[in-house]
């Protein structure tokens, strides 16, 4: 991923701003958050408003240090509600074929 080159694994840093989204000779397009990410994982959230915006690729010195995936709780609710909406279609189905309905 070519957001590890700018990884510092610093959350307080500048470098945790962006999020290189695609790089094109020495321009890119980066994800940009003004207050910085969540952490300095590939998944972070930000907690401002997230932009597109254009960087200027230059050579930085020191140790490519990957960004790790950070394991986020995924709640989910309401499944129930079309299973019995696809149950009462059904039964609706079956009164209309009887001419009851």
């Amino acid at each position: 991923m070519l957001d590890d080159l700018t990884n510092d694994n610093n959350t307080s840093s500048y470098n945790n701003k962006f999020r290189v989204a695609e790089a094109f000779d020495i321009a890119a397009s980066a994800f940009f958050c003004a207050t910085g990410y969540s952490s300095s994982a590939k998944n972070a959230l930000c907690n401002d408003h997230e932009e597109l915006v254009a960087v200027k690729l230059t050579r930085g010195f020191g140790n490519i240090i990957l960004r790790i995936d950070d394991m986020l709780n995924i709640n989910r609710s309401g499944g129930c509600v079309g299973v019995m909406g696809l149950g009462l279609l059904m039964f609706s189905a079956f009164l209309r074929r009887r001419k009851v309905f």
